[in-house]
């Protein structure tokens, strides 16, 4: 018989690995964006689409990380925030390479990868 910590244990990876899924949803969602505003034949997605991708992603992320307090949603809601706040900057492309960024996002894998899915962000 399994014990109520096990069952909940159960249950919370398998919260994780759903959560891991949907940030590798809103991440092929936001990639697509960027291809197809790179489409368009210029030098690149405009600001404004960043902006834009970026607070969908924001949004799709806090949206499945919503009610949990683990360690893959704590890294969720982290790249989430740090998503929201480089939309709202001047420049958001060099933002988004930022160190930090590339730190919270590789914190992100990490704990989806300890909770048993690969995603790259």
């Amino acid at each position: 018989m399994v014990s109520q910590e096990g069952k909940k244990a159960g249950a919370a990876a398998s919260a994780d690995k759903e959560l891991c899924a949907a940030v590798d949803r809103a991440d092929t969602v936001l990639t697509g964006q960027m291809v197809q505003a790179m489409q368009g034949g210029g030098e690149g997605p405009s600001a404004s689409d960043i902006q834009q991708g970026l607070r969908e992603f924001a949004e799709a992320l806090r949206a499945a990380s919503d009610g949990s307090d683990s360690e893959v949603a704590k890294a969720t809601q982290k790249v989430a925030a740090d998503s929201q706040k480089i939309a709202q900057s001047a420049d958001p492309a060099v933002e988004a390479a930022s160190p930090a960024f590339e730190e919270a996002n590789t914190v992100l894998e990490k704990a989806c990868q300890a909770a048993g899915v690969k995603i790259k962000l």
